[in-house]
């Protein structure tokens, strides 16, 4: 209602004129985030893509996340995979990275291929405006990570392997120039 969301938002600019509380939100709610993606494949091949999200922490009265829209945050299309995305939701609706990554899938690319090139879809756009995470299966059930800050992971479990295994992400290094070296595992 619009008597809720006009509490909301003053209540919101009240919050942040404290200059403590303002430092405080700039510094947690630009680098935590509680979003969880999940992409499973069934026995009779379905793919499925789930996400769910805290999204940002004191976010701004009206801002919609990428998690809910297909295509930007989740994508999954049975022919050639499924792709979820973690990080600043606006760079990936913008991009419709999830979306991107699979129709990557479906011009042949590997699973590393899509999510790389998925995050490499940054450079341009914003190549220091935020950190985002791409997860990509196929209808083989390969799997990848692309992001593009260090040391992040992501975990793999199946129904032959159903211990969960840390797997590290591919990191996309935007600050470099596009000489295919600014891919590190």
């Amino acid at each position: 209602s619009m008597k809720l969301k006009e509490r909301y938002y003053k209540s919101f600019q009240e919050m942040v004129k404290d200059a403590k509380l303002m430092k405080w939100y700039k510094q947690y709610t630009h680098n935590n985030h509680g979003t969880v993606n999940i992409i499973a494949k069934d026995v009779h091949g379905d793919i499925c893509c789930g996400v769910s999200t805290s999204g940002l922490s004191f976010k701004f009265p009206g801002r919609a996340g990428d998690s809910p829209i297909i295509g930007a945050g989740n994508f999954a299309d049975n022919r050639f995979g499924a792709a979820a995305c973690v990080g600043v939701g606006e760079l990936v609706i913008r991009l419709s990275m999830a979306r991107v990554a699979v129709y990557e899938l479906s011009k042949g690319a590997t699973v590393e291929e899509a999510a790389m090139n998925a995050i490499e879809s940054l450079r341009d756009l914003a190549p220091d405006k935020g950190s985002v995470s791409i997860m990509v299966m196929d209808t083989e059930g390969n799997i990848a990570a692309a992001c593009n800050w260090k040391d992040y992971y992501f975990w793999v479990a199946t129904t032959m392997n159903p211990t969960p295994k840390k797997i590290a992400c591919i990191f996309v290094d935007l600050e470099q120039e596009k000489t295919g070296e600014g891919y590190h595992r």
